[in-house]
């Protein structure tokens, strides 16, 4: 990735930070690496700027290439064993260097123009940050209604959590991702990023058309219909304190 190489040998720092947490992410990483390459391009190209950007990998126990891929596309790799995103994430974030961070999944791919709605946004100053809406990669009847209820929740509390944007001063005051949290982190950290920019008088930005397209892997393996028929399950991840259940879907979840 020429972007991420490239800042490391400038003085300045880079405008756009980017973390990725990631586990066995050798097919996904390098497509979404691309998707951002592009995003990046579109960008620069219809702002008439310079955008300079790192790419933060955190390395969350990967059994296979993803580190050297991540390397060898001139990423930074930070590792990072525990088996919390919240951790995950803060480890990331700390280590970057950007003016703005963005923090987006591996298994995520970015839309064109969402590098270029989310530096408009935050070129305003009066946006604390904010997420994107996400796209899920295939739809089915299972897929439409299981994201129509978690958006249902989400939007209860006003906020998206696709691939979230912010300033480092506005993650430092609110204190990072909750890490006693194991699961539902996002949407912790989007509540107390929009509470803080509502006493800040900032706003928190909604990317509805540009966001972020999102694997179906875990459809694709539990089945479109299993977190509807398991309301039990989906309670507790949103509670965020059940080490068992996330360990189900997201950390011992195989990544093939």
């Amino acid at each position: 990735m020429t972007g991420a190489s490239e800042n490391r040998n400038t003085n300045a720092p880079p405008l756009i930070s980017v973390v990725v947490p990631t586990r066995d992410e050798e097919y996904y990483l390098p497509r979404l690496l691309s998707s951002l390459k592009a995003s990046v391009a579109y960008a620069k190209t219809h702002l008439n700027q310079h955008l300079s950007y790192e790419v933060i990998v955190v390395d969350n126990r990967s059994t296979d290439q993803t580190p050297d891929i991540a390397r060898r596309e001139g990423c930074i790799v930070v590792p990072c064993d525990a088996k919390n995103l919240s951790v995950t994430r803060n480890r990331g974030v700390r280590a970057t260097s950007g003016e703005i961070i963005m923090t987006i999944d591996a298994d995520s791919e970015f839309k064109t123009g969402t590098i270029y709605d989310i530096i408009t946004a935050m070129s305003t100053g009066k946006t604390i940050g904010g997420g994107c809406l996400i796209y899920p990669e295939r739809l089915s009847a299972g897929i439409i209604i299981t994201f129509l209820l978690v958006y249902a929740v989400i939007w209860f509390y006003r906020i998206n959590v696709g691939c979230f944007f912010f300033r480092r001063t506005a993650f430092e005051e609110i204190g990072g991702f909750n890490e006693q949290l194991v699961s539902a982190e996002d949407i912790d950290f989007g509540r107390r990023l929009r509470r803080y920019g509502i006493r800040s008088s900032l706003s928190y930005a909604h990317l509805w058309k540009n966001g972020i397209t999102t694997s179906c892997r875990k459809f694709d393996r539990f089945g479109d219909w299993y977190f509807l028929l398991r309301p039990g399950l989906v309670i507790k991840l949103l509670r965020g304190t059940s080490q068992t259940k996330a360990n189900q879907v997201w950390y011992d979840f195989p990544h093939e």
